[in-house]
């Protein structure tokens, strides 16, 4: 078995841009010394989104309350009756917060005064199928008091993606581990230690408008035009892992 001297610290570059410690170390009188190769594997891959979850937030104003609840419960009423009106879409597919109340103030002349009250809830509408979205839009675009505040973009296959994933990135970063033994003329031994360091999924999507859903979204054509819309949404999953490897 080939062995680095004691007490060795070396610093590996590779062109990929990151750098590996190789440590030797002794662990005590009575056992040999160990060197050590630390690697980092990350490994993506993205997957077209087939669901997505709308946030959407229904505010009613007015003076007295009363005006304010009551156009809330307006907003509330065209909601469900126009995803009623949506073929396929579940009946599950709306959850709806509790109520929130408050006072709306404005200034004037560096003074603050109640301008009336406000009633608002927050929708949730889950959509299992995105061909329905133009549908969707189409309602939640229809109503002034109707507010969109996010889209978020979802996979059936989100733990079978995630997976998948991983176990790349455990390949990655054992890759890298034995493309650097080999550097040193060693031989790569068993994992010390293997963890996550990160993982992501950003698939949410913000709307300040109420116009466009997202910058990644491809415009519909407009109504009447002849042409079918399409959507290029994907969801990319990224992992990271840290890996230990003895060198022998």
């Amino acid at each position: 078995m080939k062995l680095l001297p004691k007490f060795l610290v070396a610093t590996v570059l590779f062109a990929g841009g990151y750098s590996i410690p190789v440590r030797a170390q002794q662990e005590s009188e009575e056992k040999s010394d160990k060197s050590y190769v630390e690697v980092l594997g990350t490994a993506s891959k993205s997957v077209d989104a087939d669901e997505a979850i709308w946030t959407v937030t229904l505010r009613g104003e007015g003076d007295p309350l009363e005006a304010a609840t009551k156009a809330l419960a307006a907003a509330e009423t065209y909601l469900e009756e126009g995803l009623k009106s949506i073929d396929g879409l579940p009946e599950n597919a709306l959850r709806l917060s509790s109520m929130e109340s408050g006072k709306i103030y404005e200034y004037i002349d560096r003074r603050q005064v109640m301008k009336g009250y406000f009633a608002q809830r927050v929708a949730r509408i889950s959509l299992k199928d995105l061909k329905l979205r133009p549908a969707l839009e189409k309602v939640l675009l229809g109503h002034d008091l109707l507010q969109v505040n996010s889209v978020e973009l979802r996979t059936s296959r989100q733990e079978e993606m995630r997976k998948e994933v991983l176990s790349s990135a455990v390949k990655v970063a054992r890759e890298k581990a034995a493309i650097m033994a080999e550097g040193l003329e060693l031989d790569l031994g068993m994992p010390v230690l293997v963890r996550e360091e990160s993982s992501s999924q950003p698939f949410s999507t913000r709307n300040t408008n109420n116009i466009a859903f997202a910058e990644n979204r491809i415009e519909m054509p407009a109504f009447g035009s002849g042409m079918e819309g399409a959507e290029f949404e994907q969801i990319r999953f990224t992992i990271s892992v840290y890996a230990k490897f003895e060198l022998e």
